[in-house]
């Protein structure tokens, strides 16, 4: 048994960030009132999936690749499906973690 002393000082997304080797370096602009783009590295290889999601789950946009290698990357996102605006969320499942970053979007 360990102390508390012993126990990593982390945030979910730093926890989620070593566990998967997938690092979001941003979402810019955010918020979005046209298109915008992420950008992420990869520090292992492994299988991707982004969505764009609303409140209630219901998918707008969806990147998918099977196998990605470790590295430097930009995805662009899409608003051509959403014709509201509010808060959205970009779902990111990298090797079976996932992780969830909130996008406001302004029409």
């Amino acid at each position: 048994p360990g102390n508390a002393s012993s126990i990593p000082n982390t945030s979910k997304v730093e926890d989620f960030e070593l566990k998967s080797g997938f690092l979001l370096n941003s979402i810019a602009p955010n918020p979005i009132s046209i298109n915008s783009k992420l950008t992420f590295s990869l520090r292992n290889q492994g299988s991707l999936i982004l969505e764009i999601i609303d409140i209630n789950g219901k998918t707008f946009d969806q990147f998918s690749d099977n196998f990605l290698v470790a590295g430097d990357y930009t995805v662009p996102i899409r608003l051509n499906k959403i014709h509201n605006s509010g808060s959205y969320f970009i779902r990111i499942n990298f090797n079976g973690y996932s992780h969830f970053e909130k996008i406001i979007v302004i029409k």
